[in-house]
């Protein structure tokens, strides 16, 4: 399958129904990171965070009494896409990625999305996201 576009979908501001947007694939490789791939999509799951990632926040603490504002979070902005529970195959691979994951292209996968970067404020705190 070779695509120039791809087809994604975002919340762009709490509150605001999702959109369909069409972005440029030729970008997205070549932002690909020397041991990334890039996984065409072909399921993802909806859960109770992407509910509150278009609320804008959650309730936390025994009466759920604390709300926590996704907009306050270090790190966080919109629009953000939804649908962290993903199923698809491998569609291009970094320069090294073969060599240091085993994956070759047309590979099935299952994405695990709490693989912190190690980079940020939240992850060098010891709580990755």
């Amino acid at each position: 399958l070779n695509m120039s576009v791809y087809k994604v979908v975002s919340f762009p501001a709490a509150g605001v129904e999702l959109q369909q947007l069409e972005r440029e694939l030729p970008s997205l490789l070549q932002s690909l990171p020397p041991e990334g791939a890039l996984v065409r999509v072909h399921a993802a799951g909806v859960c109770h965070t992407d509910l509150h990632l278009y609320n804008g926040f959650y309730r936390i603490g025994k009466g759920q009494d604390q709300v926590v504002r996704f907009a306050e979070r270090p790190g966080f902005s919109y629009p953000i896409v939804p649908g962290h529970e993903i199923a698809g195959s491998v569609y291009a691979l970094g320069e090294r990625a073969e060599a240091e994951s085993g994956l070759k292209l047309g590979d099935r996968v299952t994405v695990y999305p709490w693989i912190g970067c190690e980079q940020c404020c939240i992850c060098k705190a010891g709580d990755p996201h």
